[in-house]
């Protein structure tokens, strides 16, 4: 089982956090590489690779939670464009994509904007 996951307001607000406990759904050490290949005139390939960065993540995170909890989190979803998200792997400056709840599971979708720290 997957540790607990963080979610906070960048300003102080007292309402403005919540931790869950994501299920086995959750996909959170997922990405690509920045590749990319072109064909060449001479037959062959040339293969670009612009590296690995943590802002291209998107955080899938599934979790069943309670209507309160899910009411603390759509308000943060609703009210900040930035949230600060915290995971077993690290410390991310984000923002919510998307976020919906049925039969009891929360179910968001977070683009990372920077790992802060691990």
């Amino acid at each position: 089982m997957m540790n607990t996951i963080g979610i906070s307001s960048v300003t102080v607000d007292t309402s403005g956090n919540v931790i869950i406990e994501p299920n086995a759904n959750t996909k959170i050490k997922a990405n690509s590489r920045r590749v990319s290949r072109s064909k060449t005139l001479d037959g062959g390939v040339v293969i670009t690779d612009g590296g690995y960065t943590d802002g291209d993540r998107t955080l899938e995170i599934h979790a069943n939670v309670t209507k309160a909890i899910w009411d603390k989190i759509w308000t943060i979803f609703k009210t900040y464009t930035l949230v600060y998200v915290a995971t077993e792997d690290g410390f991310y400056s984000a923002a919510i994509e998307s976020a919906r709840y049925e039969e009891n599971e929360a179910v968001l979708l977070i683009l990372v904007k920077e790992k802060l720290s691990t």
